[in-house]
């Protein structure tokens, strides 16, 4: 009777213990989800933006619908995130009209910081990045624009702040 009593014990905290290892074990949340609501930015140079994000709905990523208001008119397109497992890095794509390029940008998100481009040079031999810092865990995130002339060393040029609207989103497809 105590050997099979020692067994079942021994069964038991093995098992407890696997079961405790399993359950400790919590899933890494998705970055893309620090971008998951409405927001606006504040006005920099005579431009604002909107974003209304929400996760997608056939699989991992992130669809924004994005609206640019200047004196000059107002803009909208699709903003797909899309993670890019070969790199372990994401892809930023725009969907909008001929007079928007749909080619990917690299996403490196590192913690709380996004960066988007920044890795090829342009025609003029010059590196354009923009950044969006959400570290202050406030309901709001930074964002800078950058140039390099060697990929290395960054200038900024301009920033602002976005602020958080609404946390949750009901309809990608609803603009309000």
């Amino acid at each position: 009777m105590i050997t099979r009593t020692f067994f079942e014990w021994g069964a038991a905290t093995l098992l407890a213990t696997a079961l405790a290892a399993q359950t400790s074990v919590q899933p890494q949340p998705d970055p893309l989800d620090q971008l998951v609501g409405r927001w606006q930015s504040d006005t920099v140079a005579g431009a604002s933006i909107a974003y209304h994000c929400e996760p997608s709905p056939i699989g991992p990523g992130l669809i924004c619908h994005e609206t640019l208001t200047r004196p000059a008119g107002v803009e909208r397109w699709v903003g797909v995130y899309l993670p890019d497992s070969a790199s372990q890095s994401y892809l930023y794509y725009e969907l909008a009209g001929t007079e928007r390029p749909t080619a990917p940008s690299r996403l490196t998100i590192s913690h709380d910081v996004w960066t988007f481009g920044g890795t090829t040079p342009g025609p003029d031999g010059s590196y354009q990045r923009t950044v969006h810092d959400f570290s202050a865990h406030n309901g709001t995130f930074s964002w800078r624009k950058e140039s390099s002339r060697d990929g290395v060393h960054w200038t900024p040029e301009r920033g602002g702040i976005v602020r958080r609207k609404r946390p949750l989103v009901q309809n990608v497809g609803d603009p309000n």
